[in-house]
């Protein structure tokens, strides 16, 4: 007795060998394999847009401007190098003024006050120390005056001061350079018509103006206060006191620096 699965496997194999029995051979001989480089993908097929139909609309080009390429910063440049500081010098000459003095300028009256007035030279020489780039000058070094003061009804003086200064630009880098100077030194007093001298210490205040004529040189212009102070007078019958006298001078000469 068969099953139904007996069944179904009998019922193939009868279909297969009958399949064998009806094709003949040779055909069965020139079927070829297929070769796999033969199929081909089908070709892309584009459609063309219909009449009368709406489009998608293409989004517009980038209206952005590229930015230019970054620039490489400026370096500063360098500060020139030195090999010393630079000179300056000048010299003036004008008016001076003694508003009160001491000075044993009469024998009948040893201890008087005097006005007199006179003439006087100034001598300065240093160097520039500070303001190489900013134009702020300021400058250190070394004065010397002369002055001459004639007496009148009493005797005429004369003397010598000498000692270091340091001036400082105000407003730099204009045609007119207003300047601040000060001064410590010492100074020495001759009276005519008497023997001796006094010594003493001189401290001394000025303002003033540059007018640049040139890169290097410039007008100078100069309004000074000068306070002498005279502990002693070496003179003969003269009693030992104070001998200060305080000076006020107008000046004008040539300025050689920057």
């Amino acid at each position: 007795m068969y099953t139904t699965l007996d069944m179904k496997q009998l019922s193939a194999f009868g279909l297969l060998l009958c399949g064998s029995l009806l094709c003949p051979r040779p055909a069965l001989a020139q079927i070829a394999p297929l070769d796999p480089g033969a199929i081909a993908p089908p070709p892309a097929t584009t459609t063309s847009p219909v009449q009368g139909q709406p489009q998608p609309e293409s989004p517009p080009p980038s209206a952005t401007i590229p930015s230019p390429p970054p620039q490489a910063p400026t370096a500063t440049p360098a500060p020139t190098m030195m090999r010393h500081a630079p000179r300056v010098m000048s010299i003036t000459a004008g008016y001076a003024y003694n508003p009160l003095s001491y000075l044993p300028l009469s024998a009948s009256t040893p201890d008087g006050k005097y006005r007199n007035h006179g003439l006087r030279i100034d001598w300065k020489a240093g160097w520039q120390v500070g303001g190489f780039q900013s134009g702020w000058g300021s400058y250190v070094g070394f004065f010397a005056g002369f002055f001459y003061n004639f007496g009148q009804e009493v005797a005429d003086n004369l003397g010598l001061n000498y000692g270091i200064f340091a001036k400082h630009n105000i407003f730099p880098g204009r045609r007119w350079r207003p300047y601040l100077a000060y001064g410590l030194g010492a100074i020495q007093v001759w009276v005519r018509e008497r023997e001796g001298r006094g010594i003493g210490h001189v401290t001394r205040l000025s303002v003033g103006l540059d007018a640049k004529v040139s890169e290097r040189v410039a007008l100078e212009f100069d309004a000074s206060y000068q306070f002498n102070i005279l502990p002693s007078f070496a003179v003969d019958g003269v009693a030992a006191r104070s001998y200060d006298f305080h000076s006020i001078s107008f000046t004008t000469g040539i300025w050689y620096g920057r």
